[in-house]
């Protein structure tokens, strides 16, 4: 059986957007986006496009 990976970023008072509804907050510095981009590189799939979170030539329906 496959394991399941779920990261998500978080305020402490709950919210996932800004007041903007953006998602801008979220921006690693260079080193955490550097260890994010090696995990990413583990994992067999990502759902980041099913949710619309990436440009759309990248979604994931495309390829199942």
């Amino acid at each position: 059986m496959h394991s399941v990976t779920y990261s998500m970023a978080v305020s402490v008072d709950g919210y996932i957007v800004g007041p903007d509804g953006g998602f801008d907050w979220t921006v690693p510095d260079d080193k955490v986006f550097r260890l994010s981009l090696e995990e990413n590189r583990e994992v067999g799939a990502t759902s980041r496009s099913a949710a619309r979170l990436s440009p759309p030539r990248l979604r994931l329906r495309r390829w199942i």
